[in-house]
């Protein structure tokens, strides 16, 4: 078992392969001022070269709110403080700074802090970061239940969940402004925190959060609440009217965007966070926070617009990876068509059989007729004469990252005694 954060619940770096991942507490203050020096700022400074250093970050400590439950979503609206935390791009501040600085000691704040990558591993006593409080609208966006059949547990495949929730965060940010015509930056995402299940405290899920970016709030989550049957169930039907919507599910954006485009989620703010983007998987997401019995696919029935090209995509991202890594994986075409992709994994005297399946799926399901458990049954049958038991991995972490998956598997495989 690949070990996990004890605050989030999420995979610690060492077992995600992302310098990013994980959580850590650190100090924090409020600056009394913001120069501390004399001479002119430069324009591009040796911190800002790569265009991501030294961005700061939002979060929001938890605590109570007026809760609505509008079909499968939880929407806690209240209004509480936010606040701006720069960390030094993960390598915090030291007591060194000049005592011109003046800093003022602020509250305590209970938060999920990301670690940045290039960050110290441990915080000493005189590191700390520095942040600014705002009081504002937030609204905090759960599940009531997930899915039968699905499981989007925190730190599920690396970070492929916590991508899905950051991309359903930006679309529907993106949606409220084009349906109250203001500008999609009068709203803030932030980073999505990790809160337990409804019904059971021992499971873990992820909740979203969005705030007004006007000080004392300017009634734009409020209204997503108020419109909420409204405007998330006309976004997840079958013929949207609404702008932005159609748009995102038209033929056009969907045959010529894979991810993320200016079209749908990008624009130069959230540049830094582009990795985090793909409109599929924020789409789907945000159906399941609609329909507690929709299933993102795991029936065999790829009728969404963010699932219609899953298939073909899947069957792509195996041939570029037996293409790409001829001597170790070839596509197994022996099981029926309506079974998982699968690949043939060989390495020295080891084998297994290697199968695709959609982030949101649950390895095992009582669906009834889900793909997966129809699937592992051939799958068994199939390994009689493989070294290895079969294994399965999510399509994300295929087709976006292969020369990592390659690496994950090899290793297991390596790992793992023998079967036969």
């Amino acid at each position: 078992r690949r070990p996990v954060c004890p605050a989030c619940g999420g995979l610690s770096a060492a077992a995600s392969g992302t310098p990013s991942s994980g959580h850590r507490v650190f100090r924090g203050f409020i600056p009394a001022a913001f120069r501390a020096a004399g001479e002119l700022p430069e324009l591009v400074g040796e911190g800002d070269r790569h265009g991501t250093y030294g961005r700061s970050f939002l979060g929001a400590p938890t605590f109570d709110g007026t809760e609505c439950n509008v079909k499968n979503a939880c929407l806690i609206l209240s209004q509480g403080t936010v606040y701006r935390i720069n960390d030094g791009d993960g390598q915090l501040y030291s007591s060194d700074l000049p005592r011109r600085l003046a800093i003022a000691d602020g509250p305590p704040i209970d938060l999920q802090v990301q670690v940045r990558r290039n960050a110290r591993t441990e915080a000493d006593a005189s590191s700390f970061g520095i942040y600014a409080p705002k009081h504002t609208d937030l609204l905090r966006i759960e599940h009531r239940s997930v899915p039968r059949g699905l499981d989007l547990s925190p730190g599920r495949g690396g970070e492929v969940v916590r991508i899905a929730f950051v991309s359903a965060g930006e679309l529907l940010r993106r949606m409220v402004a084009f349906e109250l015509d203001i500008s999609a930056h009068e709203l803030h995402v932030l980073p999505p925190v990790v809160v337990p299940c409804h019904g059971d405290s021992s499971r873990k899920q992820f909740r979203l959060v969005l705030t007004d970016d006007h000080p004392n709030g300017a009634g734009y989550v409020t209204e997503l609440v108020r419109r909420w049957h409204e405007l998330v169930g006309d976004f997840c039907s079958d013929s949207p009217r609404g702008a932005f919507a159609a748009r995102l599910v038209s033929d056009e954006h969907t045959a010529r965007c894979e991810r993320a485009c200016y079209d749908c989620l990008r624009s130069y703010r959230n540049r830094f966070i582009d990795s985090l983007l793909d409109w599929r998987l924020g789409y789907e997401l945000i159906r399941t926070l609609w329909d507690e019995q929709y299933v993102a696919g795991a029936d065999g029935k790829f009728r969404s617009p963010g699932l219609a090209s899953w298939l073909s995509a899947v069957q792509l991202g195996c041939n570029t990876m037996a293409t790409a890594f001829e001597n170790e994986f070839t596509v197994d075409d022996a099981l029926p068509a309506d079974r998982l992709p699968t690949l043939l994994l060989r390495h020295h005297d080891r084998c297994r059989l290697v199968a695709v399946r959609h982030p949101f799926w649950a390895d095992r399901s009582s669906l009834v007729g889900n793909i997966v458990d129809c699937s592992w049954v051939d799958l068994e049958a199939r390994s009689e004469d493989m070294t290895h038991a079969p294994t399965l991995i999510d399509s994300f972490n295929l087709i976006h990252r292969p020369s990592r998956t390659r690496q994950r598997l090899i290793e297991a495989l390596r790992s793992e005694d023998f079967v036969k």
